[in-house]
């Protein structure tokens, strides 16, 4: 492989990464979207201990995918450096 080859592999890897972060951006949104819109049944004053466990699992997804986004953007930085 020489370098013309390997950038323009770098190139398609570089568009690859931007979909993934476009869709784990997305999923995060949901993923808070659904857990802050998350409300106590009809008649109670408070979430039942299943929503909260739900709260909870949403959060840890949520803060999964921002770091997931963080490191597609830095090695996705690093990687545009090999294309200058």
């Amino acid at each position: 492989m020489n370098k013309r080859e390997a950038k323009t592999r770098i190139k398609s890897l570089l568009e690859a990464i931007g979909d993934l972060k476009d869709k784990v951006d997305e999923l995060k949104s949901d993923a808070e979207c659904e857990r802050d819109e998350m409300e106590p049944y009809e008649g109670r004053s408070e979430l039942t201990p299943n929503q909260e466990e739900k709260q909870e699992w949403l959060d840890n997804v949520a803060s999964t995918l921002e770091e997931l986004f963080d490191n597609l953007e830095s090695s996705q930085g690093e990687l545009e450096g090999y294309l200058e």
